[in-house]
């Protein structure tokens, strides 16, 4: 729960108390609130005027000590509604655009988060990612800068950089795998030839989410072998690695599965390469090598079932 001073006169009592609620992806939903802001103009007189803020409460976890343990913070950005679509042959990407601000007229363009969503032909969402100015881009395998904001047009300007082979979300490619198997201890590769999709599970053992999408994902993978190949990439330190061991072998989860060190100083292992920042993440790559799906918890599990299908 939390409450603001929306009407800025430095008294709760006639302000709404608000209750943050987590969605079916383990995220909190934002908020849109409109507070009153004062502005002194250059003759002496105040103006007021009405801001539109956008509210994200987010959430630190880590369940290994204490499950019931939460510390919850929230992030608020000038709700300006930027919002514009580029089309491609293959995707539609929608590019967001919301400016954290000191003041009415005090922008911080160059910390402005760039939330680009992804599209199939089909009009299926099938990857979302933030930037911030002077963030690279990938788009279809071209790779772009983020150069500003141009908020005279309220254009989004990029510069073409160069071709790439690879990258991290829809649309792009993903280096070949090779890694050890954290169960049989041998080394395995996973080419993108044979099955139709290579599935990428991206968890931890600490994870409560993770945990609660296992049987889903166990039916998924079960009922096509012949279309999935997947691979489970486990997060956990390494005081942890009895307690995954014990999860993987309880729950027969009888795919691949690779231990990946929680470490945030190894910015080279594949957490790291495919930009995995929340738990569970699933990522659905073709024969060809190409990320056809990026998605988080339970609901991306739906989203690929009918992928599949």
């Amino acid at each position: 729960y939390f409450i603001i001073d929306a009407n800025n006169n430095l008294d709760f009592a006639d302000d709404k108390l608000m209750a943050a609620h987590m969605d079916s992806s383990y995220r909190y939903s934002p908020f849109t609130l409109t507070i009153q802001y004062q502005l002194m103009l250059a003759n002496g007189k105040i103006k007021k005027y009405n801001i539109p803020l956008k509210l994200r409460p987010h959430q630190y976890i880590d369940f290994k000590n204490d499950p019931l343990s939460k510390k919850v913070g929230i992030s608020v950005s000038y709700d300006r509604g930027l919002k514009g679509m580029y089309n491609t042959v293959l995707n539609s990407y929608t590019f967001a655009a919301n400016i954290p601000f000191f003041g009415l007229y005090f922008e911080h363009q160059e910390k402005a988060r760039i939330v680009v969503t992804t599209s199939n032909k089909d009009g299926l969402r099938i990857d979302e990612q933030w930037y911030y100015i002077g963030d690279s881009i990938n788009i279809n395998n071209d790779m772009y800068k983020i150069e500003r904001l141009n908020r005279a047009t309220n254009n989004l300007e990029l510069h073409f950089i160069k071709p790439t082979q690879y990258g991290f979300s829809a649309g792009n490619k993903i280096k070949p795998i090779s890694a050890i198997d954290f169960v049989s201890e041998k080394r395995v590769d996973f080419a993108f030839n044979g099955n139709e999709y290579l599935l990428l599970d991206f968890w931890g053992s600490w994870c409560i989410p993770c945990i609660q999408a296992i049987p889903k994902l166990k039916k998924l993978i079960n009922e096509n072998p012949l279309r999935i190949k997947a691979i489970s990439f486990a997060y956990d330190e390494v005081s942890d690695t009895a307690t995954l061991k014990k999860i993987i072998i309880n729950n027969k989860l009888s795919w691949n599965h690779v231990w990946v060190e929680r470490n945030e100083l190894n910015k080279e292992d594949i957490i790291n390469q495919l930009r995995i920042d929340a738990f569970p993440t699933f990522i659905l790559v073709d024969r060809k090598g190409n990320i056809v799906y990026r998605g988080l918890g339970e609901d991306a599990l739906d989203t690929l079932s009918k992928l599949i299908d």
